[in-house]
C-alpha cells in the first residue's frame, strides 16, 4: 500500500511540474524571438534600440484604436495575445529603447514620436512575451 501511494504521489508531482513548467521549447526564454539583437533582455538599465521614430499619428492610432485605449490587459483581452513582433509590425519601426522591470518581471518597450520626444508609447510585455499593459504619454 505504501509503495502504491508513493507511486501515485510521484506521478502527481511529475504531472504538476510538467503542467506548470511553462517550457518554451528551448527558444531561450524569449530572447530568440524578441526582435532586439544585441540587447540584454534582463538588464534594468535603459538601452537604446533604434534611432528610427514612429510618427505621432501612428502612436496615437496604435494606442487609441489598435489597443482600444486600454492600459491593462487581462488574459481574456484580445490585445493580451499581441507580441512585440506584432506591435513592431503595426507601428512600422523598432522601439526606441528597452529596459527590464525586474520587480514585475516584464520588459518595457518605448517608442518616441518623431515630432516630439515628450510624446511616447510604452508597452509592457511579460516574460511569456505577451502584452500586459500600455502607457501613453502626451498622446491624444
Amino acid at each position: 500500500m505504501k509503495k502504491m501511494l508513493s507511486l501515485v504521489l510521484s506521478l502527481l508531482i511529475v504531472f504538476s511540474l510538467t503542467a506548470c513548467g511553462g517550457g518554451d521549447g528551448g527558444s531561450g526564454g524569449g530572447k530568440k524571438d524578441s526582435g532586439l539583437p544585441g540587447i540584454d533582455m534582463k538588464s534594468t538599465e535603459v538601452q537604446t534600440v533604434s534611432a528610427d521614430r514612429a510618427t505621432l499619428d501612428v502612436l496615437n492610432e496604435t494606442f487609441f484604436t489598435y489597443l482600444g485605449g486600454l492600459n491593462y490587459f487581462s488574459d481574456d483581452d484580445e490585445q493580451s495575445k499581441l507580441t512585440y513582433a506584432d506591435l513592431k509590425e503595426h507601428i512600422g519601426v523598432d522601439c526606441s529603447d528597452y529596459c527590464y522591470d525586474e520587480a514585475y518581471q516584464r520588459g518595457i518597450y518605448t517608442w518616441y514620436a518623431d515630432e516630439d520626444d515628450a510624446c511616447s508609447l510604452s508597452l509592457f510585455f511579460g516574460d511569456n512575451g505577451k502584452l500586459i499593459a500600455a502607457g501613453a504619454y502626451n498622446l491624444s
